[in-house]
């Protein structure tokens, strides 16, 4: 006891005072932070070894990624109390409980807990406030309780991901509330337990209502997420983020006749009832993809027509088994401007929408004059061409006229013929992608051909 030390040796005194200082510096120096570079654990001994081979080691300032087989629980941590990168716990399939984390008060990144299949709760993580990025929470088999991480600051958080823990349903922490009553960035709350499916019900358990999510995301699964919407988020017409329509028992659009514009993504996907986009037709502006995909029932996109085109940046239109008319003016503008024909999928879709060249050729001479055959009935030499170009058309029997289209739809010339062939001069066209149009009696028939010189 340094009050029963007594001494009038001026030496020992300085030797003592000596031994003081230096067991502080020697207590500050432990405590400080440490692993600037990170760290990984990769099984259960790196966890239970962590405060022997890093004494004293509180403030890790690099990630923390918790990630292998055998790990069970995290108790070696006990002492840790802040992490200057990410923590990331992920793919621990023995993980049963995160208890060890109980000292942990700041994340200086992202907190990312996903794939770990025995993980049930998310106690151990009270302390934790400050967490100044990303709060993700995903595929947690049997996670059904998530309220130890209610204490988080929601004014530090960037964006928040709770997205298929299939046995959660209760996410109305205090935390989620705050968040979501004044959202920082990208809500995802989806494929989750009933309570916690989406971020109306999750507003709702809160006592809160939502207005537009200003970072999106908006999935829409059942035909109630379509009818609910505009009661679900009152006067939204704006749709920022991911905009997804993805669901069986979808028939009908009409609840989302207010929207006007998606910033961000459009995506209809496997709406295997869905014949139609009528009710959409107030939508003006998309920044963004447009997806249209797997809709085997969906026959008119007419809905569409009202589409400015200018803020799109690339076009789906895809395995829709029954749709041939995608020749509708939005999409023509598209195809026909600077690079909509390269930010382009147009693929196993009915005839007259199998290709890009259908739709392109489609948009320039009308849909209703279109029979498609196998391009292999018409011939044209050379392919790429220069100067002059022949159209063979070895099945013909009577009288035929040929026409030939540039990409704006414009006819550049045309020739009638009883032979089986007729030839046209291009040298005065400037190189592109054209098209030619075989007209008979009982068909009519579409290719392409180059010019390149």
């Amino acid at each position: 006891m340094i009050n029963d030390f007594k001494t009038n040796d001026p030496h020992a005194m300085k030797n003592l005072l000596f031994i003081i200082v230096f067991a502080l510096i020697s207590f500050t120096l432990a405590s400080q932070s440490c692993l600037p570079e990170g760290i990984i654990f990769q099984n259960q001994a790196d966890i239970d070894n962590f405060q022997v081979n890093f004494p004293g080691c509180a403030h890790i300032e690099g990630d923390v990624e918790i990630e292998g087989d055998h790990i069970y629980n995290l108790d070696g941590l006990s002492v840790v109390t802040a992490i200057g990168g990410q923590l990331y716990i992920t793919n621990n399939d023995s993980l049963t409980d995160i208890t060890g984390l109980s000292a942990l008060t700041g994340i200086w990144g992202s907190l990312l807990i996903s794939s770990n299949p025995m993980l049930t709760s998310l106690e151990g993580l009270e302390s934790l406030i400050t967490v100044p990025a990303d709060v993700f929470i995903s595929n947690n088999l049997l996670l059904n309780d998530i309220s130890a991480i209610g204490n988080i600051n929601s004014d530090s958080v960037a964006e928040l991901w709770i997205t298929s823990n299939a046995a959660l349903s209760i996410c109305d922490n205090a935390f989620i509330c705050s968040y979501l009553s004044n959202p920082n960035g990208t809500v995802s709350i989806k494929n989750n337990a009933p309570g916690c499916a989406n971020p109306p019900e999750v507003a709702d358990d809160c006592g809160i209502t939502l207005g537009c999510l200003p970072s999106g995301n908006y999935n829409f699964y059942h035909q109630a997420d379509i009818d609910n919407f505009q009661a679900n988020y009152p006067g939204c017409t704006e749709l920022a983020g991911e905009t997804l329509i993805n669901g069986s028992d979808i028939t009908n659009l009409a609840g989302l006749n207010v929207v006007t514009t998606i910033n961000g993504s459009l995506k209809f996907f496997n709406c295997t009832q869905l014949e139609s986009l009528a009710g959409i037709e107030s939508i003006t502006q998309i920044n963004g993809p447009l997806s249209i995909i797997g809709n085997s029932l969906l026959t008119d996109i007419s809905a569409l027509n009202n589409l400015d085109t200018i803020g799109l940046t690339f076009l789906s239109i895809s395995n829709n088994a029954l749709l041939s008319n995608c020749a509708i003016e939005p999409v023509c503008s598209y195809l026909f401007g600077t690079f909509g024909a390269s930010h382009c999928n147009v693929v196993n879709n009915d005839d007259g929408c199998k290709t890009m060249d259908e739709i392109l050729m489609a948009c320039s001479v009308g849909t209703e004059e279109i029979i498609y055959k196998d391009e292999n009935q018409i011939h044209i030499v050379p392919n790429p061409a220069k100067d002059n170009v022949t159209v063979e058309v070895p099945g013909s029997s009577s009288k035929f006229q040929i026409s030939i289209f540039n990409l704006n739809g414009q006819e550049i010339m045309k020739q009638s013929s009883d032979k089986t062939s007729a030839e046209f001069d291009i040298s005065f066209l400037k190189p592109g992608i054209y098209f030619v149009k075989f007209e008979e009696a009982k068909q009519t028939i579409i290719n392409k051909f180059v010019i390149s010189r």
